[in-house]
């Protein structure tokens, strides 16, 4: 039986200056997304974005936010898998 983390794979990921950035691709739904970390703030957020826009999302995924994506304390489970794209 296939789970929720073998349907998500981590595409890429970094972290640096208190940002933590996860860029994933849900293979169930073929949607791209992202999650940002703020460890300042507290906050964390995930966005959903173009495959196209996927690169520029994930090195600028502030400018990408908007006002209307909810904050959270912290990433859900679900929204990151454990299963990596090879």
């Amino acid at each position: 039986m296939e789970t929720t983390r073998d349907r998500i794979f981590e595409l890429d990921h970094r972290s640096g200056n208190g940002i933590d950035v996860g860029l994933y691709w849900h293979r169930s739904t073929d949607r791209t997304y992202l999650v940002a970390a703020d460890e300042q703030t507290g906050d964390c957020f995930r966005i959903d974005v173009a495959a196209s826009r996927a690169r520029d999302a994930f090195v600028h995924p502030f400018a990408y936010r908007s006002d209307y994506d909810r904050l959270f304390s912290s990433a859900p489970a679900e929204w990151i898998g454990s299963a990596h794209a090879a």
